[in-house]
C-alpha cells in the first residue's frame, strides 16, 4: 500500500468489494454492431465505417473490448480496450492497443458524470503531426441497454476537436 501502513485483511476485503463503477462497466458486456463517422478534413461529409465490438468480463473487475472495423479500402482495423475501476485511485483506468499503432494508449483517469450515464476517459498522446503531445478524451455514453455512443476528442489549439463518433447497437 502506498501509505506504508500494513494492510489488514479487513481493509483488503473492503478494497476488493465490487464498486458501482464495476457494475456500470458490466452493462457494456455483449455483442455489438457499430457505425463510425470521422469528420472529413476538407469539411465535406464524414467518412463512414462499420464494424463489430465484443465486450466480455475478466472476472468482475476488468472488461475487455475487442473491436473490428472495416475501412473503405477493405483493411480491417482491430483493437483491444481494457477497462476497469481502481478504488485506490478513485477512477476508471484502462489501455488501448491496435496492431495498426505502435503506441499503447493508457487511460489513467476516467470518471462518470453525475447522472452515471457518461464515462470520460483521459489520455495523453501525440499530435497528428507527431511533433508534440496533447490530451485526448474518449467518451462512452450508455443511452440505453441496447445503444451506446462513443466519441473521441483531441485537444487542439485550446479546443476539444471531435475525431470520431461511433454508434453501437446491441446484437446480443
Amino acid at each position: 500500500m502506498a501509505t506504508g501502513e500494513p494492510q489488514t485483511k479487513e481493509k483488503e476485503g473492503a478494497r476488493l468489494q465490487l464498486q458501482k463503477e464495476h457494475h456500470w462497466l458490466k452493462r457494456l458486456v455483449g455483442e455489438w454492431e457499430h457505425r463510425s463517422e470521422v469528420p472529413s478534413e476538407s469539411g465535406g461529409p464524414p467518412d463512414v465505417y462499420t464494424g463489430t465490438m465484443t465486450v466480455r468480463s475478466l472476472g468482475d473487475r476488468w472488461f475487455l473490448v475487442e473491436d473490428s472495423t472495416r475501412l473503405p479500402d477493405g483493411h480491417v482495423m482491430l483493437s483491444m480496450l481494457t477497462l476497469g475501476y481502481d478504488p485506490d485511485k478513485g477512477h476508471f483506468v484502462g489501455t488501448w492497443v491496435s496492431p495498426d499503432d505502435t503506441r499503447m494508449w493508457v487511460y489513467d483517469r476516467g470518471d462518470l458524470d453525475t447522472d452515471e450515464r457518461v464515462l470520460t476517459l483521459q489520455s495523453v498522446g501525440p499530435t497528428m503531426d507527431r511533433m508534440d503531445e496533447t490530451q485526448y478524451r474518449d467518451v462512452i455514453e450508455i443511452e440505453s441497454d441496447d445503444r451506446i455512443i462513443q466519441s473521441a476528442y483531441m485537444l487542439q489549439n485550446g479546443r476539444w476537436e471531435l475525431l470520431m463518433r461511433i454508434e453501437h447497437q446491441r446484437v446480443k
